[in-house]
């Protein structure tokens, strides 16, 4: 029969609780060091300099539609509904 060891107060804390704090905080830092080192490509207040892009356009959406689409404004006879008025 082998002897039972006792264990300590400091190396219980140390094994069961120290060292798996420790292996948590080295792989959260690892996955949120990504986040902070990233810049921002918009930031609020600054003008908005991208090409616009219209995600489910008409197939039949060609240069001349677009170009009626920006140029439209409020009243004039468009849908300026706005918003997800898109139609099934």
């Amino acid at each position: 029969m082998t002897e039972a060891s006792s264990m300590s107060g400091a190396e219980f804390a140390v094994r069961f609780l120290l060292i798996p704090a420790t292996i948590f905080a080295i792989i959260w830092f690892l996955w949120a060091l990504p986040s902070w080192l990233r810049r921002s490509s918009f930031r609020p207040g600054q003008a908005w300099t991208s090409e616009p892009l219209w995600v489910g356009a008409p197939a039949e959406s060609g240069a001349i539609n677009r170009a009626a689409l920006e140029s439209a404004t409020p009243g004039d006879g468009t849908d300026d509904r706005g918003g997800a008025s898109a139609r099934w």
